[in-house]
């Protein structure tokens, strides 16, 4: 077997999973919905100024105060909160499973290496 049937093996496991297939329910569910589908909108569009913000060091206790204003809000909508939780569970699954592929592969010139040190000064 090659390495792109094995593959299309995991895609197919991660297909069969309980975490997408929460997933995919609650992705329906939400899609159905205008109003939560503008809300999780919103929610990104937070994420987003979130972090230019921390990345220019301007607004980020003000964005933090509306975010989590905004998050308060979100809560009443358990469809929004459904979903999010679903998406975490399967970021989660796909994190996990890169570290394992990433972890067992010899990518990096030492073993000492840390992201720190790919900076410029």
């Amino acid at each position: 077997m090659n390495i792109y049937d094995k593959t299309e093996d995991l895609a197919a496991s991660i297909k069969a999973s309980g975490e997408y297939e929460d997933f995919l329910r609650c992705k329906k569910k939400i899609s159905s919905d205008p109003r939560a589908v503008a809300m999780l909108r919103e929610y990104r569009q937070y994420q987003i100024a979130l972090e230019f913000a921390k990345m220019s060091g301007e607004g980020v206790d003000e964005l933090n105060s509306a975010l989590e204003d905004f998050c308060i809000r979100m809560e009443e909508d358990t469809s929004v909160g459904e979903y999010l939780t679903a998406e975490y569970n399967l970021t989660r699954m796909m994190q996990n499973i890169q570290s394992i592929l990433t972890d067992d592969l010899d990518l990096y010139l030492d073993a000492d290496w840390q992201e720190e040190d790919c900076y410029l000064n």
